[in-house]
């Protein structure tokens, strides 16, 4: 806990403040809390406040299970991820984990998340709350970018709740492709003070 990664000069990227991999990363019966990565100016960008998953390889697979990601910040005037990044990777999966209380100054406060090898994404019995925003999605963000090669996002058992944005994004999740929900709910998330729970682009099943 209390780690940080710093941005200073132009053209740097502050990436995974509290754990950063290349290869792969497997989270088990772990907690992140308190770290920070900060982009000091507009010149430098900030990513995964708590764990970054910036993947070198093809195989470079994401797994947390049985922990916790809370309280970590991506900070500066580009800035995602305030809890987990771990996007264009080959696979994901979080189980029976929570990410609560983070911060990213553009968006995806709790996490940004997503596969480049048509591999699926896997959420289960997880939480995701209290995670804030100033100007994105303040919880978690999957898969929206449209040149990737994406897999299904299945949300099973999981709760995303309580997410706050200051700007005009949908702050519960915002997903992207095939999405399948099953005993999951998603409320309670605001931006700018109205309800705006979930964006799906593409088609959903539960």
């Amino acid at each position: 806990s209390g780690c940080s990664a710093i941005a200073k000069q132009a053209g740097e990227k502050a990436v995974g403040g509290g754990v950063f991999a290349k290869t792969g990363l497997s989270l088990s019966s772990s907690v992140v809390s308190g770290c920070s990565a900060t982009a000091s100016d507009g010149a430098t960008q900030a990513y995964g406040g708590g764990v970054a998953l910036k993947s070198t390889v093809d195989d470079a697979p994401f797994a947390a299970k049985y922990s916790e990601v809370r309280g970590n910040s991506a900070s500066g005037a580009t800035s995602v991820s305030g809890g987990i990044d771990a996007n264009f990777i080959s696979s994901v999966l979080v189980r029976n984990t929570t990410i609560a209380g983070n911060f990213a100054r553009s968006r995806a406060g709790a996490a940004y998340l997503g596969t480049n090898t048509g591999n699926d994404v896997d959420i289960e019995n997880s939480t995701i709350s209290g995670n804030t925003s100033t100007n994105g999605e303040a919880g978690l963000v999957v898969n929206t970018t449209s040149t990737a090669l994406q897999g299904n996002i299945r949300l099973r058992s999981s709760t995303i709740t309580n997410n706050s944005s200051g700007g005009a994004a949908y702050s519960g999740a915002f997903l992207g492709g095939q999405v399948e929900m099953q005993s999951t709910i998603v409320s309670g998330n605001l931006a700018g003070g109205s309800p705006k729970d979930l964006r799906i682009m593409g088609v959903a099943s539960g």
